[in-house]
């Protein structure tokens, strides 16, 4: 058993006290396991030589107190902030079931605009080729009116041409227009090309 005889006065300075508490800290050490030991660690000494050191009286139990005030402002502080939490995690789930509900709602406007959409555009296709079909039927029933014209236009040609060439030949043979012949003949012509 080692013992430690102290010299403690109230006139000590600064190092004369650190030295006092560094021989207590050696000596409790040397005693080896004990509940002063777990007291005596490295860090408290060098806390108390920093606060001696700094001029500030090293108060462990007001430092203590003072954790555990800070511990327990801490945990309430914990406390609101995770019912804080917990209140803007629940406003988050609904607005996010609104969102989800909205957008199952769009997604349905879509599928609807869609469908109908798809209906038009085939009402759309369906009166584009009747009108295409119509312009075509147009186009030729145009084709086939331009080609009796022309037909017409020929045999008109043909007929005057015929008419004339009659009247050449009722002239030659049969002594010209003024003659009865002539005259029926041209009249049943005339008759028969109005």
């Amino acid at each position: 058993m080692a013992s430690v005889r102290l010299d403690i006065r109230s006139d000590m300075g600064k190092a004369e006290e650190i030295e006092i508490l560094r021989k207590l800290a050696v000596a409790i050490e040397r005693a080896g396991d004990t509940y002063l030991s777990s007291l005596f660690r490295e860090e408290l000494i060098d806390w108390v030589q920093t606060q001696i050191n700094g001029d500030f009286p090293p108060d462990l139990w007001r430092a203590y107190a003072g954790l555990r005030d800070d511990v327990v402002r801490l945990e309430r502080g914990r406390e609101d902030l995770a019912n804080a939490v917990e209140v803007r995690l629940q406003a988050v789930k609904r607005a996010l079931r609104r969102s989800v509900v909205r957008i199952r709602k769009m997604g349905h406007r879509e599928r609807r605009l869609s469908r109908s959409i798809d209906f038009h555009n085939a009402e759309l296709r369906t009166e584009r080729k009747r009108v295409n079909d119509e312009c075509a039927q147009k186009l030729n029933l145009q084709k086939e009116l331009d080609e009796a014209n022309e037909e017409k236009a020929r045999l008109e040609r043909e007929l005057i041409r015929l008419k004339a060439g009659m009247y050449d030949l009722i002239e030659k043979y049969e002594g010209g227009v003024e003659s009865e012949i002539g005259k029926t003949v041209l009249a049943s012509t005339m008759a028969g090309a109005k």
